[in-house]
C-alpha cells in the first residue's frame, strides 16, 4: 500500500548519430557539453562485426544530451530544461546536421513502474524546438 505519491522517472535525450567522427566535436561547435558520447569502438564486438545489421542498428558515433528527472509528474519539466539549453543554438545545430548528414532526434523515456501516471503533454515550446531542429520526438513508456 502506497503511503505517499510516487512520481515517474522521466529522461529526455537529445541524440545525434553519425558514421562520421566529426560529430564528436559538436561540443566545440555549439558550446554545449554532452552528457555522453559513444565511439564506434565502444560498441560490442558482435555488433561491430555484423554486416547484416540494418543501417539504424549499426555502430555509429553518438552525441547525447541527457536530462534525468526523478519523481517527476510531467514531461514538460525536462523538455523545458532542454529548450533552455538549446536556446539560440537551434539554427546552428540544424545547419550542422544538414551539412554533415547527421541523424538527430529527441527521445522521452517515462518509467511509470509502480508510480502515478505522467502527464504526456508536449508544451508548445518543445514542439517549436523539434521544428527548429528539424527532428522527431519519440516516446518510450514503461509501466511494468
Amino acid at each position: 500500500m502506497k503511503t505517499k505519491k510516487e512520481y515517474p522517472k522521466i529522461t529526455t535525450i537529445l541524440t545525434l548519430n553519425s558514421e562520421n567522427k566529426r560529430i564528436l566535436d559538436l561540443e566545440n561547435m555549439i558550446g554545449i557539453k554532452p552528457s555522453r558520447v559513444r565511439n564506434i569502438e565502444d560498441w560490442p564486438e558482435i555488433m561491430k562485426n555484423n554486416e547484416g545489421l540494418p543501417k539504424e542498428l549499426q555502430p555509429c558515433y553518438e552525441w547525447n544530451l541527457i536530462i534525468k528527472e526523478e519523481q517527476c509528474k510531467s514531461i514538460k519539466v525536462p523538455l523545458e530544461k532542454l529548450t533552455k539549453m538549446m536556446n539560440g543554438k537551434e539554427a546552428l545545430l540544424r545547419e550542422l546536421v544538414k551539412e554533415n548528414g547527421w541523424d538527430i532526434g529527441i527521445v522521452i523515456i517515462v518509467d511509470e513502474y509502480q508510480t502515478d501516471k505522467a502527464e504526456l503533454v508536449l508544451p508548445l515550446e518543445s514542439i517549436k524546438l523539434a521544428h527548429d531542429l528539424n527532428c522527431t520526438i519519440s516516446f518510450d513508456v514503461y509501466q511494468y
